[in-house]
């Protein structure tokens, strides 16, 4: 997302493969990960995500900013353990 955020317009950055490594490790082993993409533009074609839709960056932008801070969030509760 923040390649899509940072490059606006560049269809480098609208499509995901499925199989990559660390889009696999963090969002589509989860069914909210899939959500997630889904939410954003992005729809399942073959082996890849491909954002399909026009999504505005100031809506990634704020997407990001609330995953940034359930993230932080995320940890923070898990470092009291």
């Amino acid at each position: 997302m923040q390649n899509v955020v940072e490059n606006p317009g560049d269809d480098k950055y609208t499509k995901v493969k499925k199989g990559n490594k660390k889009v696999k490790e963090i969002l589509v082993k989860y069914k909210a990960g899939q959500e997630l993409l889904q939410k954003i533009g992005f729809s399942l074609q073959d082996d890849q995500y491909v954002m399909t839709g026009k999504v505005s960056v100031s809506y990634l932008k704020g997407i990001r900013l609330d995953m940034q801070g359930a993230y932080s969030a995320f940890q923070l509760e898990n470092s009291k353990k």
